[in-house]
């Protein structure tokens, strides 16, 4: 865009809550302009984009799949071809040592805060499923 001057910001590794927050955080903020969230929205990353015919539940989270080397070089040269000034990525990796994207990438930090023991519930019932042949 080019007469715009507002920061192009490409988000990554965000989905269900996290996606939530950070589109409350920049969708209002006038000087930013969200150019993706999550590295699916970025065009032309074939690699990537397979791993929706293998995982179709995935829906827009591609970090729970990793990335493996043609994934990493295909992102980098995304990123590099996105018109975007800066990169927030909130993955269990480091991406920022991964790949040499030209633009600056932020780690973004998160935290769960259960509510109640509904989380220990959850799992209690899947491991018991899972052992008991399900």
């Amino acid at each position: 865009m080019q007469n715009d001057t507002r920061t192009g910001v490409i988000i990554m590794g965000s989905a269900g809550r996290d996606f939530h927050n950070f589109n409350v955080v920049f969708r209002n903020d006038p000087l930013t302009r969200v150019v993706a969230f999550t590295a699916a929205q970025i065009p032309d990353i074939t690699s990537i984009e397979s791993a929706y015919d293998v995982y179709p539940h995935m829906d827009a989270e591609v970090s729970a799949v990793g990335y493996n080397p043609e994934q990493l070089a295909d992102l980098d040269a995304a990123l590099q071809a996105a018109d975007a000034d800066l990169v927030l990525y909130a993955t269990p990796v480091n991406l920022g040592q991964l790949i040499n994207a030209d633009k600056p990438m932020v780690a973004v930090e998160y935290e769960l805060q259960e509510k109640g023991c509904e989380l220990e519930t959850i799992l209690a019932d899947f491991d018991y499923y899972k052992l008991a042949g399900g």
